[in-house]
């Protein structure tokens, strides 16, 4: 007699046990995911229900997430309709949770939580390139003149992006890592290191300063064309703070040149315009090369400096490092 029972290729048996059809954890999570895409129309649908449970309203919960009123509350009815129950009860100016619309938020704060642990944790793709965040003037002077050492030393390990802004931005919201800035080195939230003293001195193209009447005294200066930056959103000294730090009056009329950015001011000095405020580390290389000259024995040392800073957590990338320790290091090197 035969037997009865339904006989098994050996291809099917060798099939199940090597997994074609998916191990039983895959199968399990497939069901269960399509009972959840039957259960819940989306995602959107939980979020909505959480910031409307959480609230207790759904004009909040609107407000919050930035759609209207009837937006959520259709929202609500579709999850509801979907469930096959009431999670608020509607009274005429409020709602209330029910005893299901509790348990479920209960849960969805509990896996939604669990999702931004995990996604907090996921490791980050490191950038090959780091974003130093830096005025026009800074980039011009000092970044610009000092990029070949730079690329000789990393250029196979970190590719440099200057990023220019005339204001003093968060580095986060400009995508930068590090910064520059003029100041005293405290703000809030990052460390910073000192690259710079602030040291101001009038400079003047050498065929400017040649027809200077001697001596050149500061007293002396004022009658003089003079070219003042005056920066609209960055920390600056201007020529009647310079005069006053050395008691000389500053004069209301006078001859000379307005300029709303560093780097004008500058080129506008070389041209023979007049006299230019020179700061320190900015303007060496200039001086270096005979296109600027310094003009008497006067510097102000302001008490301010510029400053490299970054975010005080979490801890700079290798690559960012490599950048911040090359800055300090150049910096050093200038003083």
């Amino acid at each position: 007699m035969q037997d009865s029972k339904m006989s098994v290729a050996p291809s099917a048996v060798l099939q199940r046990q090597s997994g074609i059809f998916g191990p039983p954890s895959v199968r399990a999570n497939a069901r269960r995911m399509k009972e959840f895409r039957e259960l819940v129309p989306s995602g959107q649908h939980l979020v909505v229900f959480e910031a409307a449970a959480r609230r207790i309203s759904f004009t909040a919960a609107a407000a919050e997430l930035g759609v209207s009123q009837p937006a959520v509350s259709r929202y609500v009815r579709q999850l509801e309709r979907s469930l096959g129950v009431e999670l608020f009860v509607r009274r005429h100016r409020s709602v209330e949770l029910t005893d299901a619309g509790e348990v479920l938020h209960a849960a969805v704060v509990a896996g939604l939580s669990q999702i931004v642990q995990v996604a907090r944790r996921l490791p980050q793709p490191s950038p090959r390139h780091v974003s130093v965040l830096v005025s026009a003037s800074f980039a011009q002077h000092w970044m610009v003149s000092r990029l070949a050492d730079f690329r000789a030393l990393h250029s196979d390990t970190v590719e440099l992006r200057i990023q220019v802004c005339d204001r003093h931005h968060e580095l986060a919201s400009d995508g930068a890592t590090l910064g520059v800035r003029l100041g005293d080195g405290a703000w809030p939230g990052y460390e910073a290191a000192l690259l710079a003293s602030e040291v101001v001195f009038p400079v003047a193209s050498p065929a400017f300063a040649s027809r200077l009447a001697a001596p050149c005294d500061v007293a002396s200066l004022a009658r003089e064309p003079l070219i003042d930056d005056e920066e609209l959103h960055l920390p600056t000294v201007s020529w009647a703070e310079f005069f006053d730090e050395f008691g000389v009056d500053f004069p209301a009329e006078r001859s000379g040149l307005r300029v709303t950015d560093y780097v004008l001011a500058v080129q506008a000095a070389i041209a023979g315009q007049g006299l230019a405020l020179g700061w320190a580390g900015l303007v060496d290389p200039l001086l270096e090369e005979g296109l600027l000259t310094a003009v008497g024995s006067k510097r102000w040392r302001t008490g301010r400096g510029f400053w490299l800073l970054w975010p005080a957590s979490p801890p700079l990338s290798e690559k960012a490092a490599i950048v911040r320790d090359w800055m300090v290091e150049a910096a050093s090197c200038a003083r």
